[in-house]
């Protein structure tokens, strides 16, 4: 079995992420030459993924507009209740 070696590759966040979902694929879509990895089988793995401060607009967040446009619209509607 193949043996993944991160330490001479600088790891980022969207570095695994690409990784992992590739890997995924290849699993997925049985390219006929790839076994599954187990953890335990990659070496010099980081041992956190510590998070980088950063953004998403309203837009990148998938369902978030709509979602909040509900929760404005049963506000307005709470507002407009006689009591």
């Amino acid at each position: 079995m193949s043996r993944i070696n991160f330490e001479s590759t600088k790891i980022t966040l969207m570095n695994l992420l690409h990784f992992v979902r590739e890997m995924r694929d290849k699993i997925v879509n049985g390219d006929g030459e790839s076994e599954p990895v187990q953890w335990v089988d990659i070496e010099g793995k980081p041992t956190s993924f510590a998070p980088s401060s950063h953004t998403h607009t309203v837009s990148e967040i998938t369902g978030l507009e709509d979602r909040l446009t509900s929760i404005e619209q049963r506000l307005e509607a709470l507002e407009n209740v006689e009591e």
